[in-house]
């Protein structure tokens, strides 16, 4: 063969060999192009199935805990009704237990005081039943309210008050008198401060401006 068919040969062999590593490295670039597409899709889908998953779990857990939220809300506020009732009632009855007004038709002394013993061990009762409901301030505060219902109560009882017995002694009476009082005093002004309070704390609870 002659030199130059030789080097046509080769050319024609050179270019062709290209040619088809070309085509076929175009074809493997395209094929895997598409896998590589397709599995993208696939996976992007999995991860969208997943965040969706995700997305239902955590709205359960949210609806969960509203309506666990919302169930100690309500249980909260009917507590809070209740407590503020029973202590009304201790306020009135100890109020009247220990006015130094006596007004005909009135019970007598004693059965004031049972009234106002009832109320207050009422009112003790269902706080520490019900203690979990309230934060460690409103805690604070209400024992403190127990406290200082427990020391007028002491201070009445120790004297045992009851000015029928007391007629024929005057110093004794006196002396009654000044307790007497000074218990009423401290249920007009001090106690109804500790209920306000109270009451400020109740209404940041419930939502109440």
């Amino acid at each position: 063969m002659k030199t130059i068919e030789m080097i046509q040969n080769l050319g024609f062999f050179t270019v062709g060999t290209v040619s088809f590593f070309g085509t076929a490295a175009w074809v493997f670039k395209s094929v895997f192009t598409y896998w590589i597409n397709s599995r993208s899709e696939g996976l992007k889908n999995d991860l969208m199935k997943l965040v969706e998953s995700h997305k239902a779990e955590l709205q359960k857990f949210n609806n969960e805990h509203q309506v666990r939220f919302s169930k100690l809300h309500q249980d909260q506020a009917i507590t809070i009704k209740e407590i503020y009732k029973l202590l009304v009632k201790v306020e009135l009855s100890m109020n009247n237990l220990f006015s130094p007004l006596i007004i005909e038709g009135e019970p007598p002394r004693i059965e004031k005081a049972k009234q106002a013993v009832g109320d207050i061990n009422a009112f003790i009762n269902y706080y520490f039943e019900n203690r979990i409901y309230f934060n460690s301030i409103i805690c604070e505060i209400i024992d403190g309210l127990i406290e200082q219902v427990k020391l007028l109560w002491y201070d009445y009882s120790t004297y045992e008050i009851n000015f029928d017995d007391l007629r024929n002694n005057l110093e004794a009476a006196k002396e009654s008198r000044a307790v007497l009082k000074e218990c009423h005093r401290k249920m007009k002004e001090d106690i109804p401060l500790i209920k306000v309070e109270l009451e400020n704390h109740f209404r940041t609870l419930l939502g109440v401006s």
